[in-house]
């Protein structure tokens, strides 16, 4: 009885919408007096860099269309794609905002990377896609990227898809894997097994993206283990193309393992 009380306390202590920890800054140093003046300002940092100080930019797609129970990132389950291209049309907008700003202020940031996240951006089609790069290539030049890399789905695309990753761009390429074990699988919402991930990185597909090929392993999920782990990073997609494989634990930093 002692300790379920102690329990029942922990989670009314803590049973709280909370931030990622890899945040910055942090929420509480946020203000909603923050304007539009204070935005511009911000923008007008980039003024003092160095012309030749490399930059990146994340572009998010916040759209899924199921929820993976482990996820803490900012997103929404949905099917309505007249909804995802409202959002673009949105996202436009600001990348228009920002290249008249970096025009009228002779800003000329040097961006080298660009990566692509969610939510899941492998949930716009072709179409949504091809408007997505065009608007970006505004502001971007991707043929002078160094990296290009977009977060990837295995359960929403095929070879064919992967061929046009590459046409667009894309030199890198991010596989949420997590665990191969079904059971923790269905305890947080994703079934994909080693052969559906394995079939969309044969030989010649992975020669596309010169800059490699990357899994997301999480650990502390439920039903999880070393074993489960173990067995996961022992799998052929994993170990027969030495990919690079990153641990994460929701919410901290991610670590990078070389296979």
């Amino acid at each position: 009885m002692e300790i379920q009380k102690n329990l029942e306390n922990l989670v009314k202590r803590y049973d709280t919408p909370a931030h990622m920890y890899t945040e910055y800054p942090h929420k509480s140093f946020w203000s909603e007096e923050f304007g539009e003046n204070d935005y511009k300002e911000s923008l007008n940092l980039l003024s003092s860099y160095k012309k030749d100080d490399p930059m990146m930019m994340y572009v998010h797609i916040p759209y899924c269309t199921m929820p993976c129970f482990f996820c803490t990132c900012h997103f929404k389950v949905t099917r309505d794609h007249e909804k995802i291209k409202n959002y673009l049309k949105t996202l436009s907008q600001e990348i228009d905002l920002l290249s008249d700003f970096f025009d009228k202020n002779s800003i000329n940031p040097r961006f080298v990377e660009m990566h692509l996240g969610g939510g899941s951006p492998t949930i716009l089609n072709e179409e949504k896609f091809d408007y997505l790069i065009e608007k970006i290539n505004n502001l971007v030049n991707i043929k002078n990227l160094e990296e290009f890399a977009i977060e990837i789905d295995p359960r929403a695309v095929d070879r064919k898809r992967m061929l046009y990753y590459h046409q667009k761009g894309i030199n890198r390429i991010s596989f949420g894997i997590q665990d191969f074990d079904i059971n923790v699988q269905e305890a947080i919402n994703r079934v994909q097994s080693p052969e559906l991930v394995e079939n969309l990185i044969t030989p010649d597909i992975r020669a596309l993206f010169k800059y490699g090929i990357n899994f997301d392993v999480i650990y502390g999920l439920p039903l999880q283990t070393k074993e489960t782990i173990r067995e996961t990073c022992q799998e052929p997609p994993v170990t027969d193309w030495g990919h690079e494989v990153r641990f994460n634990v929701p919410g901290m930093n991610k670590h990078t393992v070389a296979f």
